[in-house]
């Protein structure tokens, strides 16, 4: 089934850029837990707004590379395409933190009505899921200065998010000072909750 574009319902594009007050807190938490910021961004763009030391865009396809792409270990940051691949994007992240150790995950998700759906718990709410950030206020997404929507009657770098907005923290290697260090970095915007124990639901 389609997913509907989550960050702005009057405009086809489903590629949006993460605004400088989540950006900010996501380097500083990767530089304070030992990496030297992002090392790679997976859904992005070739201009790479998000200064990942790698990146994957459209063209190179995130979804069909590898992730783990650094030694000893790789940071992630992924803001995933809020349309039709979005589903397939969360299940790579599951899918790459239960196979690697090594990988950290710090990736957005809205959340709207989503909880009660197969796919968000079991690969949203994963057993590598260490933390959650219920960030405050909507996030407001922005285009790529050189675009502008189509169907909106005047161009704009900035645009309504009709979803709250959560920072997920995922790794099995985690430690809790790491998650630890996540609280401290991110409840400056809202909320965190760190994980305890998972039951898996009937369907998985």
């Amino acid at each position: 089934m389609p997913v509907d574009n989550m960050a702005e319902k009057e405009c086809k594009r489903t590629d949006w850029w993460t605004p400088p007050r989540i950006m900010d807190p996501v380097r500083d938490y990767f530089c304070a837990i030992g990496f030297d910021g992002i090392d790679l961004d997976p859904a992005t763009v070739d201009s790479n707004p998000c200064k990942a030391r790698y990146v994957y865009t459209p063209e190179t396809d995130g979804l069909a590379q590898p992730w783990d792409i650094c030694v000893p270990r790789t940071s992630v940051w992924v803001n995933p395409p809020y349309g039709n691949l979005f589903k397939a994007f969360i299940k790579k992240v599951r899918e790459t933190v239960e196979a690697n150790p090594s990988v950290v995950v710090l990736a957005i998700y809205p959340f709207g009505s989503r909880s009660e759906q197969q796919y968000w718990q079991r690969d949203v709410m994963c057993e590598e899921l260490r933390a959650i950030c219920f960030v405050r206020k909507r996030v407001g997404f922005m285009m790529p200065p050189d675009f502008s929507c189509e169907d909106k009657k005047t161009p704009a770098q900035k645009f309504d998010n009709t979803y709250a907005s959560g920072i997920y923290l995922y790794g099995s290697a985690l430690t809790r000072d790491d998650v630890l260090e996540f609280a401290h970095r991110f409840s400056r915007l809202g909320v965190v909750r760190e994980m305890g124990r998972r039951w898996a639901g009937p369907e998985e």
